[in-house]
């Protein structure tokens, strides 16, 4: 088995080796954080019945809005559903573990959606839709993963530098980590000024509990279609998918797909929005219909 830490990818849900500064911090930091605007819960659209429903969850650090274009597009077909994050935005944060505490919201919530529902998360918040999954088996017919690590991706001491660089200096950790992995300077600013709207507390709070969780043994309870789309710097291009998925704790998922997108950092709904629809629609027609 492949260590976590020894992975060498600047972007993806993986720790990157014989790094230093704020590009460390980057890299670590991929497998957490979410983009964009913060946004209400929203249903955007309603169509087709027999379609399943869409529910997104964005990352750490960002809001519904990061999905706009995807759920856009993929809205003709199917009723979409945008979800935030306690913490974030206009949602206040909770006392518990944020991640069982929001994965149990959104359980909660699709029993006001008609009808099969898909759960589509970034980051942490796929691990919120792993989590929301095995709350409602009789609900959710697929999850689609996007950049969500399963398995922890820090050694202890990293993980304790990490922890250390969000209490002494929150906005400047915040800064330097999207400087190291947003794909142009008005992204970082964007994506550094979302994540500081949090606040240090919610923000860091989210962060541990990240850093605690391991998905790995849940995951493999699924008994639905997951696929799992990784950018080519967490999916590097040349390593086989069994390394990968070894490393990133998916080997013991079962009804599996993977797709790797190319040229795209995390945030792959923000960089790439056309190519990760084109990979959500071709798996969301071949799920099995009752």
């Amino acid at each position: 088995m492949k260590a976590a830490a020894s992975r060498d990818a600047s972007w993806g849900p993986a720790f990157a080796r014989r790094r230093t500064g704020a590009v460390v911090l980057a890299a670590a930091l991929a497998c957490v954080l979410g983009a964009g605007a913060c946004d209400r819960d929203r249903a955007v659209s309603r169509p087709a019945r027999e379609a399943p429903a869409l529910v997104f969850i964005h990352g750490l650090g960002g809001g519904p809005a990061d999905w706009a274009d995807v759920a856009n597009s993929l809205g003709a077909q199917h009723r979409v559903v945008l979800i935030g994050l306690p913490g974030h935005a206009h949602r206040a944060m909770v006392d518990s573990l944020p991640i069982a505490t929001a994965a149990a919201d959104v359980a909660r919530r699709l029993r006001a959606i008609d009808g099969p529902v898909v759960l589509v998360g970034h980051s942490v918040g796929g691990a919120v839709a792993v989590r929301a999954a095995l709350l409602a088996p009789s609900r959710v017919v697929g999850v689609a993963l996007v950049e969500t690590a399963l398995r922890p991706q820090f050694a202890p001491g990293d993980r304790a530098a990490l922890e250390r660089a969000f209490a002494d200096d929150f906005p400047r950790a915040v800064r330097d980590a999207y400087a190291g992995f947003a794909s142009d300077d008005a992204q970082s600013d964007d994506l550094a000024r979302q994540a500081n709207a949090i606040g240090s507390d919610a923000f860091r709070r989210w962060l541990r509990d990240v850093l605690d969780e391991d998905l790995a043994a849940p995951a493999a309870r699924l008994r639905v279609p997951v696929l799992v789309v990784l950018a080519d710097r967490s999916w590097p291009r040349g390593e086989p998918w069994r390394a990968t998925a070894d490393s990133l704790g998916y080997s013991g998922v079962a009804r599996l797909s993977a797709v790797r997108i190319e040229n795209s950092g995390h945030f792959v709904m923000l960089d790439r929005p056309i190519e990760l629809e084109a990979a959500l629609r071709g798996w969301l027609a071949a799920l099995p219909r009752d």
